[in-house]
């Protein structure tokens, strides 16, 4: 084995973004090296790239929409110049669909990519940016190894009798099967959940995609059983742009009733449905849900419900879920650390005059009616209202998954309902909860240090320097007094005003061995 140093490239052209990440081979040790990607935010396409934590680029590459062999061509010259000579060894790609007969990672030749054309019409969002990166690779790097792994080839395990339409033979043989997609995010999740949480690697569990496409997949031992995207990765779950499971007969309707024609029904369903179609707002989640419009809200509903049937329809075809209560229990512990922080906020913010009044809450919302300056917490205490209901939301999911008989719960419908209603509860709760409290909280400075000020606590860094009696003294002369450390210990003769201030500094009394420290 030699020292020289190689870099090996993997690319994802998606649909919106070309995402990138470098690892250096020194020997027989792989390092993470660069990882970003290429993207639109506000319309204007950038160039992102960090190592580890610090950002090494953000380069503007102009207005958007994102160009992918733009785009491309940009990043493959800013990793030449930050490679600095390093030579490329490899580049991996992922490829959304190789169909039935790519099962697992492939280097390719023109024959290969021939093939994979064939594939396009299957993946139209996706397969195209796919290939043309290979291509594009293959013209700037000629040479150079290149390797696809595929979206479909984790799906491959799905039974034969999950894969088939109630179609005639031939078109199955034709291709026109389930295929399922997302199979490299799962395929991952697989390798890591053993690590994570044994229990479910080794039973019946659904993991969840969550993006601009979304999909969902019932996995058994760590292998596909069922998911959710079909034939293309148009079908299963409402996606930004996309419809997600349609009936047929709409694409009928559209074409013999409102005239669609092939084209004009591919852009509806790809590009103009969805959560953005839905809500006429975004088709991202994270818009939706910071907005008011009952229009968002419409639209996220419609996405919770179809998750919520596809996770039934997923649990049937596992005959079960091992997973859900240890889920239901994870979120129970999400409501417990919220209502800590709730209550927390609501009695630093008591007052005025009363109370604590450490945090200064935002006064969006009506008062007391009697006590002037007075701002009540009612973000704080729907928040802790949510965090019950999550609580026992995860008793009956409790009872659910101990009512089982051998392989059958009938309880399946009570555990899911539960779930999904903690899930939606709690993150509309805590969206609510850091817009019209948490972004609007200010510290009252004025009223902490006067706390600081005459607080006894801080006695304890006296006890180093003169003692632990007469730090006890202090402490005692203060509270008997009602006077501060600093005054108690300056009438006590302990120490002057200067060497006070220099041994109890609260600032250097904060975290693990505090007290200690020089």
């Amino acid at each position: 084995m030699t020292d020289s140093r190689e870099v090996l490239l993997v690319l994802n052209a998606g649909s919106t973004s070309i995402k990138f990440c470098s690892f250096e081979r020194v020997g027989a040790s792989l390092e993470r090296g660069l990882c970003g990607q290429v993207s639109t935010v506000d319309e204007v396409v950038r160039l992102v790239a960090r190592r580890g934590p610090a950002v090494v680029v953000d380069l503007t590459l102009g207005a958007g929409p994102l160009r992918h062999a733009d785009a491309l061509a940009s990043l493959l010259e800013f990793l030449g110049e930050e490679l600095a000579g390093t030579p490329i060894a490899g580049v991996g790609h992922r490829v959304v669909h190789g169909g039935t007969e790519f099962m697992e990672p492939t280097v390719v030749d023109s024959s290969t990519l021939a093939r994979l054309d064939r594939y396009v019409p299957l993946a139209p969002l996706h397969q195209p940016h796919n290939l043309d990166a290979i291509r594009q690779v293959a013209a700037v790097l000629p040479g150079v190894p290149q390797v696809a792994c595929f979206d479909t080839s984790f799906h491959r395990s799905v039974p034969e009798v999950a894969q088939l339409f109630a179609l005639p033979p031939r078109f199955a043989d034709a291709g026109v099967r389930r295929y399922g997609f997302h199979g490299l995010s799962y395929e991952y999740l697989a390798s890591e959940l053993p690590r994570l949480d044994p229990h479910a690697a080794g039973g019946r569990t659904v993991a969840f995609h969550l993006g601009s496409g979304a999909s969902m997949c019932a996995m058994r031992d760590c292998r596909s059983v069922a998911t959710t995207m079909g034939f293309t990765a148009l079908d299963g779950l409402p996606m930004g742009t996309r419809s997600g499971s349609l009936d047929p007969g709409v694409v009928l309707f559209l074409q013999d009733e409102l005239g669609y024609g092939t084209r004009d029904v591919e852009r509806l369903l790809y590009h103009e449905s969805g959560l953005l179609g839905m809500s006429g707002i975004s088709g991202d989640m994270r818009v939706l849900l910071a907005s008011d419009d009952p229009a968002a809200r419409l639209a996220i509903d419609v996405f919770v419900y179809r998750a919520g049937r596809e996770l039934g329809s997923l649990a049937a075809a596992l005959g079960g879920l091992d997973a859900m209560v240890r889920c239901s229990a994870a979120l129970r512990g999400v409501a417990v650390v919220m209502m800590k922080i709730a209550n927390d906020m609501r009695w630093l913010g008591s007052g005025p005059r009363c109370g604590l009044g450490e945090l200064k809450l935002p006064e969006n919302e009506p008062g007391s009616s009697i006590m002037p300056g007075k701002v009540n917490p009612t973000q704080a205490e729907a928040l802790t209202m949510i965090a019950a209901q999550v609580m026992a939301n995860d008793v009956a999911v409790g009872f659910g998954g101990a009512g089982g008989l051998l392989e059958m719960n009938v309880y399946k419908p009570l555990i899911i309902f539960n779930i999904m209603q903690s899930i939606t509860i709690l993150a509309d709760g805590c969206t609510n909860f850091r817009r019209f409290l948490v972004e609007g909280t200010q510290a009252n400075l004025a009223r902490i240090a006067e706390y600081v000020d005459r607080s006894l606590m801080l006695v304890t860094a006296l006890v180093p320097v003169i003692g632990y009696d007469k730090a006890s003294n202090v402490a005692h002369h203060a509270m008997e007094h009602d006077l501060t450390l600093k005054a108690a210990a300056m009438q006590l003769g302990y120490v002057t005003e200067t060497e006070f201030d220099r041994i109890v500094d609260p600032s250097k009394m904060l975290g693990p061995g505090a007290a200690t420290a020089k």
